[in-house]
């Protein structure tokens, strides 16, 4: 099974090809800042040739860590190439990341631009390594996972677990007897391939792992998907006791979430969004499993968002954490384990962060789309109670300029209820409150599905 995972490592890389390759953009512009943000930054790219390509090597200023995918991009796909940057020196910058690719001889050369007036002390410590030999470096996470059945649920003892960074294995380790695993690992962004007797390889890239991603949970599905004749019976017997009666009499309002068809994001019916996520990840968030709900309504609108929407994620608490940057939704697999990660911690600087997802709305404008932006939060914020009419004249300004604003509620703060209902109309949004009923889970799907209907 061993030499099974390196085979399956090495084809990451190894197969020759051709093609072409097509950017969306070959500039990443991290625009005018005072106190560095770091954020990893995404270059999108489509093979427009008749033939699979690869990608080779990547020469990358100092400061800069690039991932990129090893297996086999085909024709016509998309795929995209991470970049975590921190400037060495204040001022302006303007560097060039060239890139080797198996379809052409002559690289492409993708740009780096900005300035920066300060830069923290000690930042980059907790930042992605994409280095080849990440793996050579001292370990300092220890992270715990679980492999299971994704029919049975049941744990996979034995099951093999391989971590890479750029095509070079980091980690290669068992499943205890109970399913779980438990490995110290680097801060960075790797590949992974599991497997066991009996269930198909899980193959995952662009898995991205801090401090905070714990635990890890994968699922395989067996090679004999048939279910057990007890599960059938067990089946069978929860929809005989359903109410079929209540079920046919059902009728769905056009816009209402429990309506099956409104949850299609429809290429002709709607405009490409532009989207940016605000979410309060500040202590407050931890009361009541709030955190989890607002995780639980992202990843089900994410999974419904089309390759032509753009989604940037910005957390708030302390301070500011740009997790996703304007990508493009053709991985839904990578942005849910990334919203899965978040953790609550700090205060509230709930108008800082407004401020910023303005920043990246504007950053990402389609001027044919519905650009928007969703503040998802209890409502605590710390830094709003002063000067809140300027803050509302500034929603207002932007709402001229294209951007709207709606909120995602949660919990009973009257006064911040109050203050997001405010927000959104001066944003020309709308709020949503959500509570522990599932019936709320599609809530953000039919909000941006009102905003962006043609």
């Amino acid at each position: 099974m061993r030499i099974f995972l390196s085979l399956l490592l090495v084809s990451f890389i190894t197969q020759k090809a051709y093609g072409q390759l097509e950017f969306q953009s070959k500039n990443i512009y991290y625009g005018n800042q005072e106190d560095w943000i770091r954020s990893i930054n995404y270059f999108h790219f489509k093979n427009t040739g008749p033939k699979a390509i690869y990608l080779l090597r990547a020469e990358a200023p100092e400061g800069c860590q690039i991932s990129f995918p090893k297996e086999a991009i085909a024709p016509n796909s998309w795929a995209e190439i991470a970049v975590d940057f921190i400037p060495r020196k204040k001022g302006s910058f303007n560097h060039k990341i060239t890139l080797y690719h198996s379809g052409s001889s002559k690289a492409s050369v993708l740009k780096l631009k900005g300035s920066v007036q300060n830069i923290p002390l000690g930042m980059g410590q907790d930042c992605p390594d994409f280095s080849a030999n990440a793996g050579e470096k001292a370990l300092n996470n220890l992270h715990s996972g679980l492999v299971k059945d994704a029919i049975l649920g049941k744990p996979i003892a034995k099951a093999e677990v391989l971590f890479a960074q750029n095509g070079h294995a980091v980690e290669y380790f068992k499943t205890a007897p109970n399913g779980i695993f438990k490995k110290e690992l680097r801060l960075g962004i790797y590949s992974i391939a599991i497997t066991a007797k009996g269930y198909d390889t899980l193959k995952i890239h662009n898995f991205y792992i801090n401090r905070n991603t714990d635990p890890f949970v994968f699922e395989l599905s067996p090679l004999n998907k048939t279910l057990p004749t007890a599960i059938i019976e067990k089946k069978q017997l929860e929809q005989i006791q359903i109410n079929t009666e209540e079920v046919n009499n059902l009728r769905y309002y056009e816009n209402d979430p429990r309506n099956p068809d409104s949850l299609q994001l429809n290429i002709e019916g709607f405009a490409p969004n532009n989207l940016v996520f605000l979410i309060d990840v500040s202590k407050s968030m931890k009361n009541y499993a709030h955190l989890d709900l607002i995780k639980k309504n992202i990843i089900e609108m994410i999974k419904h968002l089309r390759p032509s929407d753009q989604l940037s994620i910005l957390t708030y608490a302390d301070g500011i954490n740009v997790l996703s940057n304007g990508r493009h939704c053709v991985d839904h697999h990578s942005m849910i384990q990334m919203v899965d990660t978040l953790v609550t911690r700090g205060s509230t600087q709930g108008r800082k962060g407004i401020k910023m997802a303005y920043k990246y709305a504007k950053k990402h404008f389609l001027k044919h789309g519905n650009n928007m932006i969703i503040v998802a939060t209890d409502g605590g914020f710390n830094s709003l109670a002063q000067n809140q009419r300027s803050l509302y004249e500034y929603i207002k300004k932007q709402r001229n300029k294209g951007i709207t604003l709606s909120a995602l509620g949660i919990g009973k703060n009257e006064k911040g209820i109050f203050l997001m209902e405010t927000m959104v109309k001066y944003g020309k949004g709308n709020y949503c409150h959500i509570n522990t009923n599932t019936q709320d889970i599609n809530v953000l799907i039919s909000e941006i599905k009102q905003q962006s209907k043609q």
